[in-house]
């Protein structure tokens, strides 16, 4: 097997967050598996050279090897961690959201001095949330560019 075709490098990889990234997720799985380098790369069928490449945040597996270190056990958390944490607080976030918006639109219909103020609280938190998925999505989209 070509050392060099299991790697992507810096040159031909847009994206040097993901690099980081990956290296962040790909040094937790080390750390859980209680596994080094040379293992690793022996099992992945790479030299030490490539996997240390890795870990440094200097480059990126390609589809075979991503799907021998998921054999190996590492997990699509430690690849995509942040992201899935954000994307599911996103989705509970609009959820929630939509759900108050129609809370909203029951109290409008329902005018008298308490739900004046239930009102001014759910207008409140609507508005937090929607800055919360507003934020997210913009993160999100940096990460996915």
């Amino acid at each position: 097997m070509d050392d060099d075709s299991l790697l992507y490098n810096k040159k031909n990889f847009d994206k040097e967050s993901s690099l980081d990234y990956f290296s962040k997720g790909f040094n937790s799985f080390l750390e859980r598996k209680k596994t080094k380098v040379p293992k690793v790369a022996k099992e992945v069928g790479l030299k030490n050279s490539s996997v240390y490449t890795w870990k440094a945040g200097r480059g990126f597996p390609d589809f075979q090897a991503l799907f021998k270190l998921f054999k190996m056990g590492m997990t699509l958390r430690e690849l995509f961690g942040d992201e899935i944490e954000k994307t599911e607080r996103m989705n509970r976030l609009i959820v929630e959201t939509e759900e108050m918006k129609k809370s909203f639109l029951s109290l409008l219909q329902n005018q008298d001095e308490q739900s004046s103020e239930n009102e001014a609280l759910l207008k409140a938190q609507i508005i937090e949330n929607e800055k919360e998925i507003a934020h997210l999505k913009m993160e999100l989209k940096l990460y996915n560019k």
